[in-house]
């Protein structure tokens, strides 16, 4: 008398081999996931994982982009009514 076991291995892929197709889409999928939040994390300034060092939209400059693709290469100018106006005003974490 033999007890058969369910368990998903390598010799479901054998068994089912429509599955193969099935894995390895969704194994791309979660890869690429995991690879873009490293990137972010690591080369983002908008991206934040701890939250006392203030609002993450303080730390980007008006002439600067953070986009990954730029198609019409739009140039940021600062608003100097603007930036007067900051100067006044002076910061609101004091």
């Amino acid at each position: 008398m033999s007890v058969k076991t369910f368990g998903f291995g390598l010799r479901a892929f054998k068994k089912y081999p429509e599955l193969i197709p099935l894995v390895g889409i969704i194994t791309t999928a979660c890869v690429g996931c995991a690879a873009f939040m490293g990137y972010a994390l690591a080369t983002k300034p908008d991206v934040r994982v701890v939250k006392s060092r203030g609002p993450a939209y303080e730390d980007v400059g008006p002439t600067e982009s953070r986009k990954l693709i730029e198609l019409n290469r739009t140039k940021y100018q600062p608003i100097p009514e603007l930036v007067n106006l900051r100067k006044e005003i002076g910061s609101y974490k004091s």
